[in-house]
This record gives structure tokens, C-alpha cells and sequence, in this order.
């Protein structure tokens, strides 16, 4: 089966790490078109109620916890020498992957 488009979303987990694997195996196999991989990054109470005077906080919240989640599939992808759109995202990992999704 040849697919156009492959969402793999990541938690920086083995299994996860595991699956994005596959989903760079049939990008090489089949020659996809596009391969993105996300990842979804929750805001705890204590920095949202911070967030409300500092901007920052939010910022490197994010980008701190979507370069740990993401670092082992890019290591993956980059051995696989298999290119992607990489995306993290601010919500729960159900509601983000589902919108990515669409």
C-alpha cells in the first residue's frame, strides 16, 4: 500500500520511537509524499496561572518539552536519512493528534 501523507505522533517513549521507525521505513519504501511528526505538549496548572504575566514561561515550556519528546524520533529519522514536517503542539495528545489528523 502507498500512502500520500503519514502523521506519526510522538511522546519520545520506545514505542512510540518505535513507531515513527515504521512510518520512515514506508516513507523510503514508497516513496511518500510527506511524513509529519508531532508531538503534543500539556501545560500544567502552576505555569498556565504563571503564563498569565509572563509569556516567556509558556514559550520555553514548550519548546523544552517538545525537544525532549521529539529528540529520539528526529535521531531516528535522520539515521533513516528520511526528511519530515515537525510539529509540536500546545493541548492534550488526543485533540492534538486528532486535528492534526484532519
Amino acid at each position: 500500500m502507498v500512502f500520500g501523507r503519514i502523521l506519526a505522533a510522538t511522546d519520545g517513549t520506545d514505542a512510540w520511537v518505535r513507531g515513527v521507525e515504521r512510518a520512515a521505513t514506508l516513507i523510503a519504501r514508497d516513496g511518500c509524499e510527506e511524513l509529519l511528526l508531532l508531538t503534543a505538549v500539556s501545560m500544567p496548572l502552576q505555569i498556565a496561572a504563571a503564563a498569565a504575566t509572563d509569556e516567556y514561561v509558556i514559550e520555553s515550556h514548550v519548546e523544552r518539552m517538545a525537544q525532549e519528546s521529539l529528540a529520539p524520533a528526529i535521531d531516528v529519522l535522520r539515521r533513516m536519512k528520511v526528511g519530515a514536517k515537525v510539529k509540536a503542539a500546545l493541548g492534550l495528545a488526543e485533540e492534538v493528534v486528532v486535528a492534526a489528523a484532519r
